[in-house]
């Protein structure tokens, strides 16, 4: 007598159409890879036609663009953070040796004491900005540390001492000069 066909598990089935889909992407994947990446020509004519595209596609809705690419701005922001810094290390000439886990947004700038923001609506005071706490190094790890804008613009390019002498100073000058009389609290600071 012939053979006795049992019964055919689906997931079996299921598994074996996945692992064809899967080889047939793969074969797709490797053809266009090998074209894009072998053919000059074929490679400049798909991005430029990316980009008419991606230009039609912004005309046609350009808040909705804005809108998500100031999500994925704040939501990636210790990111963005990372590579703005390796840009201005590359652009300066600055050491660089950092990763994502060194950056942390902390809630209250370690510097001023007043809350970080993590909102949209462009670079403002409370905006978290990354400071190397000695300038002649560059950005590397222990040498940054994430502050308020404000704190960053302050500082500028001042070593946390030349900081804290000019902090001096202009403690002096609120105690004894007269022009800084609206600054005094109670008679003292």
């Amino acid at each position: 007598e012939g053979a006795v066909w049992g019964w055919i598990n689906p997931d079996a089935v299921q598994r074996s159409r996945d692992r064809n889909r899967e080889r047939q992407n793969q074969r797709r994947n490797e053809a266009f890879h090998e074209r894009y990446w072998g053919d000059a020509e074929f490679r400049q004519n798909r991005l430029a036609s990316d980009r008419e595209a991606h230009k039609r596609r912004y005309a046609d809705n350009p808040e909705k663009f804005r809108e998500k690419s100031l999500l994925r701005y704040y939501d990636h922001l210790e990111q963005y953070m990372l590579s703005n810094a390796r840009k201005r290390a590359r652009d300066r000439d600055l050491e660089f040796c950092l990763s994502l886990e060194e950056i942390i947004i902390p809630d209250c700038c370690p510097y001023l004491g007043i809350p970080i923001i993590r909102e949209r609506g462009g670079l403002r005071p409370d905006s978290p900005s990354l400071d190397r706490i000695d300038p002649t190094k560059g950005y590397i790890s222990g040498n940054v540390i994430v502050v308020s804008h404000m704190a960053n613009a302050m500082k500028n390019s001042a070593s946390p001492l030349e900081f804290i002498a000019m902090a001096k100073r202009l403690e002096k000058l609120i105690q004894t000069d007269e022009r800084f009389d609206q600054y005094r609290i109670n008679g003292g600071l």
